[in-house]
């Protein structure tokens, strides 16, 4: 379950607020289209993160974990290293969707979900891996893109 909310602040914190002000650091308008599709996906995979967590049957009274907070300056940094840390959270994501997802195959899914929400429960991470695959290679597209117009 703690995996879930870490997955959770990635998408609420860190995608979030890196995307922001990334969108407003690099000012070219092929990058601005690419953040703002970056954007609105992470707010789908919010819902869909939060979706997993509701699937999963917890005792009375635990709690979630609190998210924290997270800023990012981008203002010292050039376009390239900015992207790679775009990137880099991309790879975060992605990599802790597959830790969960290998968990979820190795446990018995059945003492933690219904059983009618296991194939639910496994084909959002899976589609939560492809998302955060496709979007660390556009990000790294992109940057290789600004590298050779240099």
């Amino acid at each position: 379950m703690s995996h879930l909310w870490r997955c959770l602040e990635i998408e609420v914190v860190f995608e979030s607020a890196s995307q922001w002000e990334s969108h407003f650091t690099i000012r070219k308008d092929d990058f601005r289209k690419l953040s703002s599709e970056l954007s609105k996906d992470s707010a789908e995979h919010k819902k869909m993160v939060e979706s997993l967590i509701s699937m999963i049957r917890t005792k009375t009274g635990s709690k979630d974990l609190p998210l924290r907070p997270k800023i990012f300056d981008f203002s010292k940094m050039t376009e390239v290293q900015i992207l790679a840390e775009l990137a880099g959270i991309e790879r975060l994501a992605k990599t802790i969707y597959t830790n969960v997802r290998e968990a979820a195959e190795k446990s018995n899914l059945e003492e933690l979900l219904h059983k009618d929400r296991i194939q639910e429960f496994k084909a959002t991470l899976d589609r939560l891996i492809r998302d955060e695959t496709i979007h660390e290679n556009k990000v790294l597209a992109f940057s290789n893109d600004l590298r050779t117009r240099r």
